[in-house]
């Protein structure tokens, strides 16, 4: 089950790309139309994955995002909250929302407290960002698996803080165009710095 508290943790090289691809439960195959790459139905070499994913606990992405557009079609995406800002004003999603995200099978991810980036701050205060962050989260009985990266920003010894805070993978951003490289491998070189568009 996903994020359970009693499992046993894996280590860098003993992921597995069923247990990622099972957390970012927004994971479907994508016409190759879309890349450019054939007509519909011609076989790829090898499958493209996408994972949805929204961040900020923005309101907009729960109105607009789940209950218009993800929840009508049965699709999943993996949302991505800084507990600092969840309920804190009208324009944020609140607590219950984001346990009937979870309910629905989409994946609450961390995102730090304060989404700042992480690169500016002393080791304390990143670990200090990252574990809170996850630690509020699971006070709300949610279990995070995966983080992002503020702004994309991140560097080995904060890959690490992100997998000893409890994290089992970790999106950067900006590292995937329409120019390429355009996915992440199958599966990925790193865990804890996931390609993203």
């Amino acid at each position: 089950r996903r994020g359970d508290p009693g499992a046993p943790r894996q280590t860098r090289t003993g992921r597995s790309p069923a247990r990622w691809l099972r957390f970012t439960t927004a994971a479907m195959t994508v016409g190759i139309m879309m890349f450019g790459l054939g007509p519909l139905g011609v076989r790829a070499a090898s499958p493209t994955i996408v994972s949805l994913t929204f961040d900020n606990d923005t309101l907009s992405a729960y109105n607009l995002g789940y209950q218009q557009v993800l929840q009508p079609q049965g699709v999943h995406a993996t949302f991505y909250v800084n507990s600092g800002t969840v309920g804190s004003a009208p324009g944020f999603m609140s607590w219950a929302q984001l346990t009937t995200l979870a309910g629905a099978g989409d994946e609450i991810g961390g995102k730090t407290v304060d989404s700042q980036d992480l690169t500016t701050l002393s080791t304390q205060q990143q670990i200090s960002e990252i574990c809170t962050d996850r630690q509020n989260i699971v006070a709300h009985g949610l279990s995070p698996f995966s983080f992002a990266y503020p702004g994309g920003a991140f560097n080995s010894a904060i890959e690490s803080e992100v997998e000893n805070c409890g994290y089992g993978n970790a999106r950067s951003a900006g590292s995937l165009s329409p120019t390429g490289p355009y996915a992440d491998s199958l599966p990925p070189a790193d865990w804890l710095a996931l390609r993203a568009w």
